[in-house]
C-alpha cells in the first residue's frame, strides 16, 4: 500500500509527466526516502526474475539463457537506429526535428529506457545460464533455504 505522501508524490508525478511530456519519466524532484526507483522494464524483469528463478525447470533456464542471442541483436538494431539518427541530424544544418529540446529529451529518454531493457535481458540470460552451470549449488542453496525458513 502507498502512504499518503507517496501517493501525493506519485499524483504530482503522474501531473508533471502528462503536463511535460515523456522526457520527464525520470527526473523526479521527490526527496522522500520511502518512494522505491521508477519501474523500469529491467526493474521489472529483475524483480520478476528473483521470485521465479528457484522454481524455473531446466527447460525454462535454458530458454532464458538462450536470450543471450535475441539481446545481442537488439543492441545491434539499436546501434543502428542511433546511428541512422546521428547521419541525419548532422546532415541537416537546422537539426531538423530536433529544434526543440522536448523532442531531443523524449528521443533520449526512449534510447535509454532501450539500452536498460537490453541490459535487463542480458542480466536474466547471464543469472539462467549460471543457474545451469551451477545447478548443485542453487539446490543447496534452495534446501537450506527451506530448512531454515521453517525455523
Amino acid at each position: 500500500m502507498l502512504n499518503t505522501e507517496q501517493a501525493t508524490l506519485n499524483s504530482e508525478s503522474d501531473a508533471i509527466t502528462r503536463n511535460r511530456g515523456m522526457s520527464e519519466i525520470n527526473c523526479t524532484t521527490a526527496t522522500t526516502e520511502t518512494i522505491k526507483p521508477a519501474a523500469t522494464a529491467r526493474r521489472i524483469m529483475s524483480e520478476l526474475w528473483d521470485r521465479a528463478a528457484d522454481s524455473l525447470s531446466t527447460e525454462e533456464l535454458k530458454w532464458f539463457a538462450g536470450s543471450s542471442e535475441f539481446t545481442r541483436m537488439q543492441a545491434r538494431n539499436l546501434s543502428e537506429v542511433v546511428e541512422g539518427i546521428g547521419c541525419l541530424i548532422g546532415s541537416d544544418e537546422n537539426a531538423g526535428n530536433f529544434q526543440e529540446a522536448g523532442s531531443v529529451t523524449t528521443l533520449l529518454f526512449n534510447i535509454s529506457h532501450s539500452i536498460d531493457t537490453i541490459a535487463g535481458m542480458m542480466e536474466i540470460s547471464d543469472f539462467a545460464q549460471d543457474r545451469l552451470i551451477n545447478a548443485d549449488h542453487y539446490q543447496r542453496l534452495k534446501e537450506y533455504k527451506k530448512k531454515y525458513a521453517a525455523e
